[in-house]
């Protein structure tokens, strides 16, 4: 049992830490809080600084398509979760 509870506050954190450094690159802190984990961590480090974008336009479209990888990344961990739990 404490080995879950810490398996789940490591986690937290971890989140939590994956949210925060995409909201420094100016991506959705709750998608990618979401999309945490050392995937999540992966994939954010290889992703531009969305907030470092000159043009409004090119902003938005970099915003846009690095919040629908972390989206797409959080719903296949809720998925995976899902299963897991199921299968319990």
């Amino acid at each position: 049992m404490q080995n879950l509870v810490l398996l789940v506050l490591l986690q937290v954190l971890v989140c939590c830490i994956t949210g925060g450094l995409a909201y420094r690159k100016g991506y959705h802190f709750l998608i990618w809080a979401l999309a945490g984990g050392i995937i999540g961590l992966i994939v954010l480090a290889f992703l531009p600084f969305a907030n470092r974008v000159e043009e409004e336009g090119e902003r938005r479209r970099v915003t846009k398509r690095g919040n629908t990888i972390g989206g797409a990344i959080a719903a296949i961990g809720v998925l995976v979760a899902v299963v897991v739990v199921v299968s319990i």
